[in-house]
């Protein structure tokens, strides 16, 4: 549950999240996470830990934009890194471009050739053209259904 991801996150220097977009998952990383592992780093270290770095390169609604900020002034966390935000891109008036202790870059996890991009649609299209969703869903594709990613 959150109080067991808030003592992983107590224990961690860095956290690096990787999750998707899913109902389980938007907004996970909140402020009562994050203050909890902070509470938890203080009252545990003797002397007192420096806090994480938090790495995004996940989704953007795992951690909202607020939450960051908030973390990054109330000293839960060292810094702040990510290249996905909700909504994306980033709004160019946030307070995250010009903040100390965050770093926000580009959203490029993989070079993407147009051609690849072409043959997988057409595979797709040909797949769905033979036997809708269905054939989608069994054809091989990376995407999983059930779970939403």
């Amino acid at each position: 549950g959150m109080d067991g991801l808030a003592e992983l996150f107590a224990s961690a220097d860095y956290i690096v999240s990787v999750l998707p977009s899913t109902p389980a998952t938007r907004g996970m990383i909140d402020g009562s996470v994050l203050s909890a592992a902070a509470s938890s780093r203080r009252d545990g270290a003797q002397p007192p830990t420096k806090p994480p770095v938090l790495i995004n390169v996940g989704r953007g609604d795992v951690i909202g934009e607020s939450t960051a900020l908030e973390a990054l002034e109330r000293g839960w966390l060292g810094h702040f890194v990510s290249d996905v935000f909700a909504p994306e891109p980033l709004r160019a008036e946030s307070p995250l471009w010009a903040h100390p202790k965050a770093t926000v870059t580009s959203h490029n996890s993989a070079v993407t050739q147009p051609e690849d991009v072409a043959a997988a649609f057409a595979d797709n299209l040909e797949r769905f053209e033979r036997g809708g969703v269905e054939a989608l869903r069994e054809g091989g594709a990376t995407f999983d259904w059930e779970a939403g990613y």
